[in-house]
């Protein structure tokens, strides 16, 4: 079956599949923005915090640099994992510049606001969250 739109006023509604969504307003949209921003501003102090090698200091023995050694390890490892809500968050703010934002990747259709309130920088609807899910 062919999708298709149709873009009406504000809030801009749009058809699709015959099923009417209420696309985001420009106050939701600002809204959301700022969220991200603000969550964007706390992953990178974060991630700057975690990314500072531990002390290692000048106590020679195998045990307290292992112990330091591991904890670094796990630092970078939830660095790493920062980095990437990071680039989610990077895409999300790139969309609204763009005016692409709260489109699901996966079908295309509207993300529902709910949604986007509990995770901003969500790239797919609910029914296809779910169905990443099972």
């Amino acid at each position: 079956m062919d999708k298709w739109w149709m873009c009406l006023s504000e809030p801009e509604l749009r058809c699709h599949n015959s099923n009417i969504v209420i696309m985001l307003t420009k106050e939701q949209i600002q809204e959301l923005e700022q969220k991200l921003r603000s969550e964007r501003a706390d992953l990178d102090a974060q991630i700057k915090e975690l990314g500072t090698p531990p002390d290692m200091g000048d106590e020679p023995g195998f045990q307290d640099e292992s112990e330091e050694a591991e904890e670094f390890y796990n630092q970078q490892s939830q660095a790493t994992a920062l980095k990437e809500q990071l680039a989610d968050i990077d895409s999300a703010l790139l969309k609204i510049e763009k005016g692409e934002y709260g489109i699901c990747e996966e079908g295309g259709e509207p993300i529902e606001y709910d949604v986007l309130v509990i995770e901003p920088a969500s790239r797919m609807c609910r029914d296809h969250k779910r169905s990443h899910q099972e």
